[in-house]
């Protein structure tokens, strides 16, 4: 189950995007010193200097998503990318799907 904090994030992108106040754009990660690309806010500040806030809110995926991710099984936990139901598929084209 998603936590409340990332759910409120996803409500704010939403949001950001409809009043057209998101963006894309590059960091370095902390951590690694890795560039990535961060999904943004964008609060931009009223006054003099018309500065913007980015409010960073989601990193984008480093490498295939459907390759490095598991989609969620109805039922409760995860399909495996072996899985012979082709209903679990976590990719676009069904016809790749692997089967047991």
């Amino acid at each position: 189950m998603l936590s409340d904090g990332y759910t409120k994030n996803f409500e704010t992108l939403i949001q950001a995007v409809q009043n057209q106040d998101a963006c894309l754009l590059e960091a370095r990660r902390k951590a690694d010193g890795q560039t990535v690309a961060l999904l943004c806010a964008v609060n931009p500040e009223e006054g003099p200097e018309r500065e913007r806030l980015f409010i960073p809110l989601a990193v984008m995926v480093e490498g295939n998503p459907y390759e490095m991710f598991d989609p969620p099984d109805p039922k409760g936990g995860f399909h495996d990318r072996n899985c012979a139901d082709r209903d679990c598929c976590f990719c676009p084209d069904q016809d790749r799907c692997v089967s047991k």
